[in-house]
């Protein structure tokens, strides 16, 4: 284990390397450590993993924190590399902040200026649990692709794809930016960064900015990989109705891979809903850390937004037009539905009495 700040990493180890990229900063690097321990808790003594995590000014403290969850671990290394003077290089303007991405997101677009000596490299999101040993996701050929990546559950929304094709940015198939395995050989050499900031200069207003980016600059050089590498917690009521391209084979996969996914991808964020899927096994993880009770603290402010936002959504739902236009046809349908209930207590009653 060690803490390096060069300018340009190379990897770590000299054999069985596993190169494992993550994007952070002050306000979600407890998060990350969650993952952290999960894919330590996975990991193999045979394989060595190689952990970069891109920041800007990332308290000195908050790293010791990250650092301390692999202390014991001689086959883990951590590094830091602060990304301010890349993206300054490149353009302030580029990178905005828009709804919940921070300029974090952007920072694995930098990763042909900071990496060197490696083929392949893994990219993972922060709200993940890894199930499985990650070594077994970089073993996988990508060899003739770009990228390997999941279905996006977003290629089942008809308002999202409406979004893609008007706004000229159609790619088939839509994959999910969380997890991916690079080929960084090829990116390099298809230089696929300067099409990335020249995709970005072209347009402002992408609603799931780097992904929508890396869909456009990759297209057609990618490789879906199994689900189970990428399973999702994100499920709309309308993905079980909705008729895309990818309808009867993504919903086909999505009820087959639950009981054998290797990460959970926690796009309805554990910290925010208890109540989300996988929360439970997420906050497990976490319980087994000894810095715990800082992550429930750090928690309280999302779960009371998260709150809020539910409250907002109610208020408006019951103050809306179609709510006050549809209570006298709601209002039928409770007592019919009241009526029915009786009934049926009533039948089970008089069943009883007779079976007497």
């Amino acid at each position: 284990m060690n803490e390096q700040k060069t300018e340009i990493l190379s990897p770590a180890f000299p054999d069985n390397n596993i190169p494992v990229i993550f994007s952070t900063d002050d306000k979600y690097y407890l998060f990350l450590s969650v993952v952290l321990h999960s894919l330590k808790v996975h990991s193999a003594d045979t394989r060595n993993y190689d952990i970069i995590i891109l920041e800007e000014h990332l308290n000195y403290n908050h790293k010791e924190t990250l650092l301390s969850v692999i202390k014991e671990k001689k086959n883990f290394s951590i590094r830091f590399i602060n990304m301010t003077k890349y993206l300054t290089e490149l353009g302030e303007d580029l990178f905005q902040e828009k709804m919940h991405w921070s300029r974090a997101t952007y920072y694995r677009l930098c990763l042909p200026k900071i990496l060197t000596g490696y083929e392949k490299i893994i990219y993972l999101d922060v709200d993940l649990i890894i199930l499985t040993d990650i070594g077994d996701l970089f073993s996988i050929d990508i060899h003739d692709f770009l990228i390997g990546c999941i279905l996006d559950p977003l290629v089942l929304s008809r308002t999202y794809l409406k979004y893609l094709k008007t706004e000229h940015l159609f790619a088939q198939p839509y994959f999910n930016a969380g997890v991916l395995l690079i080929n960084f050989k090829k990116f390099c050499k298809y230089n696929i960064m300067a099409k990335c900031l020249e995709i970005l200069q072209s347009h402002s207003n992408f609603k799931s900015v780097d992904q929508d980016v890396l869909n456009i600059a990759c297209q057609g050089k990618i490789k879906l990989l199994d689900m189970g590498w990428n399973y999702s917690n994100y499920w709309l009521p309308e993905f079980s109705k909705s008729h895309t391209p990818y309808s009867t084979s993504f919903r086909d996969a999505y009820s087959s891979h639950e009981s054998n996914a290797k990460i959970l991808h926690c796009i309805i964020k554990p910290w925010a809903r208890p109540d989300s899927k996988f929360a439970d096994l997420w906050w497990a993880y976490a319980e087994e850390l000894p810095f715990v009770d800082q992550i429930r603290k750090t928690a309280i402010p999302y779960m009371k937004r998260e709150f809020q936002n539910q409250q907002k959504k109610y208020d408006a739902l019951i103050n809306s037009t179609t709510w006050k236009l549809t209570l006298p046809l709601r209002t039928f349908f409770n007592i019919i539905k009241s009526i029915k209930s009786k009934r049926l207590v009533v039948s089970v009653i008089l069943r009883t009495f007779v079976s007497e």
